[in-house]
């Protein structure tokens, strides 16, 4: 076992993972050293050792959230293939957002859920709400909703600036600690800012975390 750190909407949490596999290097999520304070958590894909190393994420331990009571929203990355009961005590959960595209590639359980409400809002990738639907387990949230694409409404540049650029961004809702993949319109390039958020420049591809 080691720890990692991951972090959250206000803090960074401490982890305990496992390794499971070495070809290719996987670990499993297997508890907290401390509740999480705050509401947003996004588990990565991958994590580091303390040599650098890069373990892809695949697996959410039994308890492995318990207690954490602040917590409302969780997104979970495609890169995990197997869910237990991670989520006792969790009751504030109000959304759940799952990055796998093949929900029965997902090994999950009666017990996966159980410590969440009756009222979670289940997130899935576009395309995929009737794949979640038609399995008992993932049918058993309050509602199942596709993921909003986010794009670029309109930019322009701050009169008082000609560095700072503002975006108008075409949804309704977004979430403080949600990463969002945009794509900036021809000519316009991606600017670093230590503002309300950041855009990490992958390609044509950015990726903005919004921060509350």
């Amino acid at each position: 076992r080691f720890v990692v750190e991951i972090p959250t909407d206000n803090d960074v949490v401490e982890v305990n993972v496992r390794v499971v596999n070495e070809n290719p290097l996987e670990v499993e999520l297997v508890s907290l050293c401390s509740p999480i304070e705050g509401e947003t958590l996004i588990i990565p894909s991958t994590v580091e050792g303390y040599d650098g190393t890069s373990f892809r994420v695949c697996a959410i331990k039994d308890s492995m959230l318990e207690g954490c009571d602040n917590l409302t929203y969780v997104s979970i990355p495609k890169t995990v293939n197997r869910i237990e009961n991670a989520f006792l005590g969790c009751s504030n959960i109000e959304t759940l957002s799952v990055d796998n595209r093949f929900p029965r590639d997902i090994e999950v359980t009666n017990e996966t859920f159980s410590g969440l409400s009756d009222l979670v809002t289940l997130i899935v990738p576009s395309g995929t709400v009737e794949r979640y639907a038609e399995l008992e387990e993932w049918s058993k949230f309050y509602q199942i909703v596709e993921k909003s694409p986010v794009s670029i409404d309109d930019i322009h540049a701050n009169s008082n600036s000609d560095a700072m650029l503002t975006l108008n961004l075409n949804t309704d809702e977004l979430i403080a600690g949600m990463q969002y993949r945009i794509t900036l319109p021809n000519g316009i390039m991606p600017l670093y800012e230590n503002g309300s958020f950041y855009i990490e420049l992958t390609e044509r591809t950015e990726n903005m975390t919004i921060v509350g």
